[in-house]
């Protein structure tokens, strides 16, 4: 099943629990070109509104939350020395999880 979603495009349902789909972004380091999201929902019409404003949050808040996290990445990497080093060991895709836990847990 399918669905073209107003806040995440087109997005896929995997039959049983979860939708998934891509979201371009401009991301604050050269490395990143999108979004990998995939919500937790057994509800065939979508994402809940909850889950919609979790992601919106993120997508606003991306940019001031990125020198934190570029942080916490070089604390855990072995061959990263500071956070302007960090793009060299991400993906084209920042993987988003979102309603795990409850519905609006994100990882």
């Amino acid at each position: 099943m399918q669905n073209n979603d107003p806040d995440f495009g087109l997005m896929k349902h995997n039959g049983f629990s979860a939708w998934d789909c891509r979201i371009d972004f401009q991301f604050p380091h050269p490395s990143s070109k999108y979004f990998a999201v995939h919500i937790w929902s057994n509800d065939e019409t979508g994402p809940s509104h909850l889950q919609r404003e979790t992601f919106r949050e993120l997508k606003q808040r991306y940019e001031s939350l990125w020198p934190a996290v570029a942080s916490s990445i070089v604390a855990v990497h072995a061959s990263l020395r500071n956070p302007s080093e960090v793009s060299k060991v991400l993906r084209e895709r920042v993987a988003v999880h979102i309603g795990e836990l409850d519905e609006i847990s994100i990882e």
